[in-house]
């Protein structure tokens, strides 16, 4: 009986929950009109051809292996003034740039201080 009596009890606590709960949501009849006004929506503008080919810059910065990369760069008739710059480092994997005199551009891959050249 107790059970009983229980389970009745907490029925009503609970469908009294639930029609408080139901009674705060408002319910929209299709006559009535929303009020809400749209924000219009704005068209981005074309990139100017200007500012299409602009080229990042990238810092000189030397590496660990900068001297390995000159000497390679020596070794394929490259003369450079600034000698062999950090592009990249991730991890252990480090990729250099030598720009020569001539106009080419040697870059380099350098695996923990072991490195070879590659064309991108």
């Amino acid at each position: 009986m107790l059970r009983l009596i229980t389970l009745f009890t907490t029925i009503i606590v609970l469908s009294s929950g639930l029609l408080t709960a139901c009674s705060s949501i408002k319910m929209f009849s299709p006559s009535e009109k929303n009020t809400s006004v749209s924000k219009p929506v704005v068209m981005s503008q074309p990139t100017p051809a200007n500012e299409i080919g602009k080229i990042e810059r990238v810092p000189f910065e030397l590496g660990v292996s900068s001297v390995t990369v000159e000497r390679m760069a020596k070794q394929n008739n490259c003369q450079s003034e600034k000698g062999a710059g950090l592009l990249h480092k991730k991890g252990p994997i480090e990729v250099y740039r030598v720009m020569c005199e001539d106009g080419r551009e040697i870059k380099a891959r350098c695996d923990m201080r072991q490195c070879e050249m590659f064309n991108p």
